[in-house]
């Protein structure tokens, strides 16, 4: 909670107020105490189940979007029993889904509860004013629209909390926050009428009720798989046409594919060239024969070559796969007849997914490459579907750029520094730290020229220390944790203004103790002798093993100094006094490559400066919708980049300037890592949500202005309000020329 601003944290906290007193109050709401009959027993275990199942799913084409079948269920209890019923149905089926989700902080799952307990408890009360005294003749008519205002003041009270806490926390509008959205009132408007043909049906027999709620949980499963498998399916169809360039010249083969060399030559030219592109588990080239109308499968597995099969070229699987003039993506499951034409062997039934790369003679295709994989690709580098990726060391020599930083886990292996932790617990919920292969000869006191698979080294390297970094980063183990040190969290309201010390890293706000410069200024001259110190030792440990100089690179980043660790300026200012005592010289990165050029050549282990030491920070089962939603844009950009950036047009440059800019926005990974940390989870996604919809829209202005159509109107309002609030990169269009010219 102490990352939300102070008017979303008091918000929150007024809420759970609020929840916490009608939870006391439940015996004298009004009805009475709740009554734990055999029917309130029937339908709360139909409302266990419900929220249990996790029927909760993002609609298609509508992100941020999704159903779930609680909030039926919650409209037609608010129907069928007493206030204080209903507020008991929240506390347990919410303290339930609380247990299940136990990776949310604990403040999230106590407002959740709490904004149900209010949106119930009023729209019960509301329910109590507008519902009629009998059901018969016309006062059915009445009982239903009763049963709908009733509805639409639970929707509108949830919302209205929900927007407004994200509102608070984001500062943004609640328009632009979108719950309270056109989208979202028909899908709660489909959740209400629900929910009252479930209360409808519950007075002419309950069981029926029960009955009816559990299909519904499977159609919800049923619809959740459908969208997923749907979603699978398109993000390999993008995949495959994403690699239809890399793949082209594979059809430069085909002509020695039909030539009069032996074919298991080609073939092994062939896969050889097909390597450096992707890396299939089976590879079958199936050639077409227009004399004889048969089709020969030439495949490779694991064991070498197989049988080579002739079939008939006329069926209709077979047709439609050679008449394919771009690569396509099959399942095999969903085109079993297809594959299973193209399989004679089995191998490719038993893939994931099967990618059909055409081979054409002009505009006649004389075969296809069949590449079954162990995993559908779902973006760059997923699965066994994968591309060689330059090296950062190859694209930082190409800008001149002659050395850059990396953690010592990347140079060297072993377990990965987890400092961020101490300042985002949230990390702690993510698997345990993994550890890389050890590589214990390679000091982190020298730089290394760094060279990729296939690279030249054309960067240099310099290790980050561990011993100093942690000293440094650590609120648990390092200097940033004193108890004499300023506190961060804990702020006087009105002003913000801090007056108190850290006490303890494990101590409560309400324990802090008030805050005493002079102490702090103590311990920062103690901690600064201590971090001399510290160099000096491991510089001097470096000199005794390989009678060289080496150099300690202590890199942090700047919000550390004044903003967390608000005496840390102060720090690094005793720290350079002292450091001509010890013998040691603050040097440059570039000064001392000028002086003591890297002589070894090392290769960098995949992996970041995160938790773990790898990219579950910013790839994990919360931020893969991201993803999915970012590597499609990205290939839809970029080949309508190469259409247009060369426009002489004047509008067409500008609109796709501003699509850039927002893919940029887009790209940042700072929303990944705030969904993961929780420190601004509903403001990182709604950002995300807004870039990703404001590169859709921009892009089908492109192709308007392209087609000969200018922005008019709405549309012009919006580029110009876009390009007045993300201005960033004023010469995009610049650089976009050079990246359209520049090899893939």
């Amino acid at each position: 909670m102490r990352q939300l601003p102070p008017r979303a944290r008091y918000f929150v906290l007024g809420t759970i107020l609020a929840g916490g007193i009608i939870t006391a109050g439940i015996p004298f709401l009004p009805g009475g105490p709740p009554q734990f009959d055999f029917h309130f027993l029937i339908f709360l275990a139909a409302a266990l189940l419900a929220q249990l199942v996790g029927v909760r799913f993002f609609m298609p084409g509508r992100e941020g979007q999704a159903w779930s079948l609680i909030s039926a269920v919650l409209v037609a209890s608010i129907i069928l029993f007493s206030p204080a019923s209903n507020v008991v149905l929240v506390l347990i089926t919410f303290t339930a889904y609380w247990i299940k989700r136990r990776n949310i902080p604990w403040y999230q799952n106590l407002w959740n509860i709490a904004q149900h307990e209010v949106a119930v408890v009023l729209a019960a009360l509301a329910w109590e004013v507008v519902r009629p005294i009998g059901t018969s003749g016309v006062e059915a008519v009445h009982w239903y629209a009763a049963a709908v205002t009733t509805g639409g003041v639970f929707y509108i009270l949830n919302n209205l909390q929900t927007s407004t806490v994200i509102a608070l926390a984001s500062g943004r509008s609640f328009r632009q926050v979108g719950v309270l959205s056109r989208g979202n009132f028909y899908r709660e408007l489909v959740l209400t009428w629900m929910g009252i043909i479930v209360a409808d049906m519950w007075f002419d027999n309950p069981w029926r009720t029960v009955l009816i709620i559990v299909p519904l949980i499977g159609l919800s499963q049923m619809l959740r798989s459908e969208v997923e498998d749907a979603e699978r399916i398109r993000r390999a169809q993008v995949e495959a046409e994403g690699r239809a360039q890399q793949l082209a010249s594979l059809n430069e083969l085909a002509r020695g594919l039909t030539s009069s060399l032996e074919f298991d030559q080609i073939f092994d030219v062939l896969y050889a060239q097909l390597e450096k592109t992707v890396s299939p588990e089976v590879l079958s080239v199936a050639l077409f024969d227009g004399q004889t109308n048969q089709v020969e499968f030439h495949v490779k597995a694991d064991e070498g070559m197989l049988p080579v099969v002739t079939r008939p070229a006329n069926a209709p699987e077979m047709r439609g796969v050679l008449a394919t003039r771009t690569p396509l993506v099959l399942d095999p499951i969903r085109n079993r007849e297809t594959v299973h034409a193209m399989s004679p062997h089995g191998r490719l039934l038993g893939s994931a997914c099967v990618t059909v790369v055409p081979m054409a003679l002009a505009e006649r295709t004389v075969g296809v490459i069949l590449l079954g994989t162990a995993a559908p690709p779902a973006g760059p580098q997923r699965g066994r579907m994968r591309t060689r990726r330059r090296g950062i060391e190859e694209f930082l020599g190409e800008l001149g750029l002659g050395f850059f930083i990396t953690d010592v886990h990347l140079a060297r292996g072993g377990v990965p520094l987890s400092a961020y932790r101490d300042y985002y617990p949230a990390l702690r919920t993510l698997s345990e730290r993994g550890q890389q292969s050890f590589e214990g000869d390679r000091s982190p006191y020298r730089p290394y020229l760094v060279a990729s698979r296939g690279g030249r080294g054309e960067a240099t390297a310099f290790v980050r220390d561990p011993e100093s970094t942690m000293q440094v980063w650590s609120r648990e183990a390092g200097y940033p944790g004193d108890e004499w040190y300023l506190e961060f969290h804990k702020k006087h309201f009105p002003g913000g203004l801090r007056y108190w010390r850290v006490t303890s890293s494990h101590s409560d706000l309400g324990a802090k103790q008030p805050y005493e410069p002079e102490h702090a200024t103590q311990r920062i001259a103690s901690q600064a002798d201590h971090f001399a110190g510290l160099l000096r030792s491991v510089l001097a440990g470096y000199r005794d093993r390989t009678n060289g100089p080496g150099i300690a690179c202590s890199p942090y980043d700047t919000e550390l100094f004044g903003h967390w660790w608000f005496e840390g300026p102060r720090w690094i200012q005793e720290i350079f006094q002292r450091l001509p005592g010890t013998g040691i010289a603050a040097v440059d990165c570039a000064t001392y490559l000028d002086r003591n050029p890297p002589s070894e050549a090392i290769s960098l282990q995949e992996g970041s400066w995160g938790e773990g030491g790898d990219h579950r920070v910013w790839l994990n089962r919360d931020t893969e919708w991201t993803w999915e939603r970012l590597y499609a844009v990205e290939e839809e950009f970029w080949a309508l980049a190469r259409e247009t950036v060369r426009s002489s047009s004047a509008v067409v440059r500008r609109v796709l300037a501003q699509t850039a800019r927002e893919l940029l926005l887009l790209q940042a990974s700072d929303w990944q890592f705030l969904i993961t940390t929780w420190a601004a989870r509903d403001y990182a996604e709604a950002r995300f949500a807004e870039h990703y919809a404001n590169v859709k829209r921009f892009l089908q202005l492109v192709r308007r202005a392209a087609a000969g159509t200018a922005p008019q109107g709405a549309d012009e309002e919006f580029l110009h309000a876009r390009e007045a609030q993300n201005f960033v990169f004023p010469d995009i269009a610049t650089h976009l020329d050079a990246a359209v010219a520049a090899p893939a």
